[in-house]
Protein backbone atom coordinates (compact mmCIF):
# COMPACT_ATOMS: atom_id res chain seq x y z
CA UNK A 1 0.00 0.00 0.00
CA UNK A 2 2.53 2.52 1.05
CA UNK A 3 4.48 1.90 -2.61
CA UNK A 4 1.13 3.01 -4.20
CA UNK A 5 0.94 6.45 -2.85
CA UNK A 6 4.07 8.31 -4.76
CA UNK A 7 2.29 6.42 -8.09
CA UNK A 8 -1.27 7.93 -7.03
CA UNK A 9 0.48 11.50 -6.60
CA UNK A 10 2.33 11.71 -9.89
CA UNK A 11 -0.75 10.52 -11.44
CA UNK A 12 -2.57 13.59 -9.73
CA UNK A 13 0.45 15.80 -10.74
CA UNK A 14 -0.25 14.97 -14.08
CA UNK A 15 -4.07 14.82 -14.33
CA UNK A 16 -3.34 18.80 -12.92
CA UNK A 17 -0.28 19.48 -14.68
CA UNK A 18 -1.57 17.89 -18.81
CA UNK A 19 -4.98 16.59 -18.62
CA UNK A 20 -6.92 19.04 -16.91
CA UNK A 21 -5.43 22.33 -18.82
CA UNK A 22 -5.77 20.17 -22.44
CA UNK A 23 -9.63 19.55 -21.47
CA UNK A 24 -9.92 23.32 -20.51
CA UNK A 25 -8.62 24.36 -24.21
CA UNK A 26 -10.66 21.80 -26.07
CA UNK A 27 -14.00 23.26 -24.33
CA UNK A 28 -12.67 26.69 -25.35
CA UNK A 29 -12.32 25.89 -28.57
CA UNK A 30 -15.73 23.93 -28.63
CA UNK A 31 -17.40 27.01 -27.45
CA UNK A 32 -15.49 29.13 -30.25
CA UNK A 33 -17.17 26.71 -33.17
CA UNK A 34 -20.71 26.87 -31.56
CA UNK A 35 -20.58 31.05 -31.26
CA UNK A 36 -19.31 31.31 -34.64
CA UNK A 37 -21.59 33.42 -36.61
CA UNK A 38 -21.82 36.27 -39.61
CA UNK A 39 -19.84 39.54 -39.37
CA UNK A 40 -17.07 37.86 -36.49
CA UNK A 41 -13.59 39.03 -37.95
CA UNK A 42 -11.67 35.35 -37.42
CA UNK A 43 -8.02 33.87 -37.88
CA UNK A 44 -7.66 29.99 -38.60
CA UNK A 45 -5.08 27.64 -37.56
CA UNK A 46 -3.52 28.51 -40.84
CA UNK A 47 -3.62 31.98 -40.48
CA UNK A 48 -5.85 33.13 -42.58
CA UNK A 49 -7.70 36.47 -41.57
CA UNK A 50 -10.88 37.17 -42.57
CA UNK A 51 -14.49 38.38 -41.49
CA UNK A 52 -17.60 35.65 -41.58
CA UNK A 53 -20.28 36.27 -44.35
CA UNK A 54 -22.03 32.62 -44.43
CA UNK A 55 -22.12 30.05 -41.30
CA UNK A 56 -23.42 26.35 -42.54
CA UNK A 57 -23.63 23.48 -40.38
CA UNK A 58 -20.42 22.00 -40.53
CA UNK A 59 -18.20 24.98 -43.30
CA UNK A 60 -18.06 28.66 -42.70
CA UNK A 61 -17.41 31.56 -45.96
CA UNK A 62 -14.84 33.56 -44.72
CA UNK A 63 -14.29 37.24 -47.05
CA UNK A 64 -10.27 37.43 -46.94
CA UNK A 65 -10.24 40.14 -49.77
CA UNK A 66 -13.09 41.96 -51.20
CA UNK A 67 -15.39 39.25 -53.27
CA UNK A 68 -12.97 36.51 -52.53
CA UNK A 69 -14.87 34.18 -50.55
CA UNK A 70 -13.44 30.87 -49.08
CA UNK A 71 -14.95 27.59 -47.81
CA UNK A 72 -13.69 26.65 -44.17
CA UNK A 73 -14.42 24.18 -41.95
CA UNK A 74 -15.63 25.60 -38.71
CA UNK A 75 -13.50 23.56 -36.82
CA UNK A 76 -10.14 24.88 -38.74
CA UNK A 77 -11.67 28.61 -37.14
CA UNK A 78 -8.77 29.14 -34.10
CA UNK A 79 -9.78 32.73 -32.98
CA UNK A 80 -12.31 35.64 -32.85
CA UNK A 81 -10.16 38.69 -33.60
CA UNK A 82 -13.53 40.96 -33.89
CA UNK A 83 -16.61 40.30 -33.21
CA UNK A 84 -19.69 42.53 -35.66
CA UNK A 85 -21.16 43.96 -32.50
CA UNK A 86 -18.25 46.14 -31.58
CA UNK A 87 -17.80 44.19 -28.43
CA UNK A 88 -13.67 43.91 -27.24
CA UNK A 89 -11.81 41.56 -28.76
CA UNK A 90 -11.98 37.92 -27.90
CA UNK A 91 -9.41 35.18 -28.56
CA UNK A 92 -9.43 31.06 -28.06
CA UNK A 93 -5.62 30.68 -29.12
CA UNK A 94 -4.14 32.13 -26.20
CA UNK A 95 -4.99 32.31 -22.44
CA UNK A 96 -3.69 35.81 -22.25
CA UNK A 97 -5.34 37.59 -25.04
CA UNK A 98 -2.27 39.17 -25.60
CA UNK A 99 -2.57 39.09 -29.52
CA UNK A 100 -6.65 40.50 -29.34
CA UNK A 101 -7.45 43.43 -31.18
CA UNK A 102 -9.94 46.09 -30.16
CA UNK A 103 -13.01 46.57 -32.70
CA UNK A 104 -12.84 50.39 -33.17
CA UNK A 105 -9.97 51.94 -31.95
CA UNK A 106 -8.05 54.88 -33.67
CA UNK A 107 -5.02 53.21 -34.22
CA UNK A 108 -6.57 51.10 -36.64
CA UNK A 109 -6.96 54.14 -39.07
CA UNK A 110 -2.99 54.79 -38.12
CA UNK A 111 -1.78 50.83 -38.69
CA UNK A 112 -3.79 51.24 -42.23
CA UNK A 113 -2.08 53.78 -43.25
CA UNK A 114 1.19 52.24 -42.31
CA UNK A 115 0.40 49.19 -44.63
CA UNK A 116 -0.71 50.68 -47.03
CA UNK A 117 2.49 53.36 -47.60
CA UNK A 118 4.56 50.19 -47.01
CA UNK A 119 2.70 48.29 -49.61
CA UNK A 120 3.65 50.99 -51.74
CA UNK A 121 7.20 50.83 -51.16
CA UNK A 122 7.27 47.07 -52.59
CA UNK A 123 5.43 47.70 -55.62
CA UNK A 124 8.24 47.52 -57.60
CA UNK A 125 9.21 44.28 -57.07
CA UNK A 126 9.48 41.37 -59.54
CA UNK A 127 9.10 37.80 -58.94
CA UNK A 128 12.17 36.03 -59.99
CA UNK A 129 11.49 32.02 -58.78
CA UNK A 130 8.04 30.73 -56.34
CA UNK A 131 10.31 31.74 -53.11
CA UNK A 132 12.50 34.41 -54.29
CA UNK A 133 11.65 38.38 -54.41
CA UNK A 134 13.96 40.90 -55.71
CA UNK A 135 13.47 44.63 -55.95
CA UNK A 136 13.94 46.39 -59.42
CA UNK A 137 16.54 48.59 -59.07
Amino acid sequence: MEGFLPLIVLFGALWFLLIRPQQKRARAQRELVRSLAEGDEVVTNAGIHGVIVEVEPTVVWVEVAPDVELKISRDAVTAKTRVDDGADAVSAGTDDGADATSAGTDDSEDTTLELEAAAGEIVDAEIVDEDVVEEKA
